[in-house]
């Protein structure tokens, strides 16, 4: 007896738990059903594409500013390009007066030990006089 009971308040709750299941599927597609409706579809669809337009609108802004964004680096790249050319330049003229002028020290240095001859052997003579 104590095991029918059992069965049988076990097919009652498996049947009680599928019809309210099926009751709570029920009353969600008719909520679902009286909150969407045509108005709210419209409504829906307007924000939609409002905020489809947004994006594009977003989208196209962004596009033109990356097209300055490239035109500027474009920009940059050559100017930076001039500036290194004037630059090897003016280092290549730098080198060149350097080598000048370290030709030159060399001539000078030169130049004075021809006459700096120093003459060894020779005796000096003291000009004082000697007092006793």
């Amino acid at each position: 007896m104590n095991s029918k009971t059992r069965s049988g308040g076990a097919n009652s709750v498996s049947g009680t738990d599928e019809g309210s299941v099926e009751n709570m599927i029920k009353s969600l597609v008719k909520k679902v059903d009286t909150l969407v409706t045509k108005d709210n579809l419209k409504s829906l669809e307007t924000k939609f594409d409002t905020g489809i337009q947004r994006i594009a609108t977003s989208v196209e802004s962004l596009k033109s500013e990356v097209r300055e964004v490239k035109d500027m680096s474009n920009e940059l790249q050559k100017s930076l390009e001039f500036e290194r050319n004037r630059v090897d330049k003016a280092l290549e003229e730098i080198s060149k007066k350097n080598a000048e002028l370290e030709e030159k020290l060399i001539l000078l240095e030169k130049h004075d030990r021809k006459y700096n001859i120093l003459i060894y052997g020779c005796i000096q003579f003291l000009r004082r006089t000697i007092r006793t």
